[in-house]
């Protein structure tokens, strides 16, 4: 660290806008308008083109192909592959999923993350997994904070609450 400080203090101000948890509720009166709106918006439509596009039964180790259930059209919630071993068969599996709710992110980066770690977590045990034997990866994306010039201490707000 060559001397530099370990210790930085920062304000972090809690959401100001309209709690992202109380946005979906919906009265009886608004109901039928918000169903269309939401099996209208492209994020729920069929990404099976597009996942076909990619050979998932490369190596033979495929557990769960991307599409399941009795016609092939539901999304499974993760990959479950078998670990490669060099001579015989195993019964040893990895599970991979996600979670990321960019709406919920954008209102608060702090509960976004809490809610990244907790949908990925439930994703996997509901594919069999331990909740236990996971160990996580996570991956932030943020805008970038360029190198020369000014820094404005607020810009790494967002970072910092998803980090804590």
């Amino acid at each position: 660290t060559n001397g530099a400080s370990q210790q930085q203090e920062a304000i972090v101000k809690a959401p100001t806008d309209r709690s992202y948890f109380l946005r979906g509720s919906a009265s009886a009166d608004n109901f039928k308008e918000k169903w269309i709106a939401a099996v209208s918006d492209l994020n729920a439509a069929s990404q099976q083109g597009l996942a076909e596009r990619f050979d998932s039964t490369v190596g033979a180790n495929t557990v769960l192909m991307p599409f399941g259930g009795k016609f092939q059209k539901t999304p499974t919630q993760g990959m479950v592959a078998k670990l490669p071993v060099l001579n015989g068969e195993t019964t040893t599996a990895s599970i991979m999923t996600h979670g990321f709710v960019p709406e919920l992110s954008a209102w608060s980066p702090y509960h976004g993350a809490q809610y990244a770690v907790l949908l990925s977590v439930a994703k996997l045990v509901a594919l069999g997994g331990r909740r236990e034997d996971a160990y996580l990866t996570l991956q932030e994306y943020f805008e970038s904070i360029p190198i020369r010039g000014v820094i404005v201490c607020t810009r790494y707000i967002e970072e910092y609450e998803a980090v804590i």
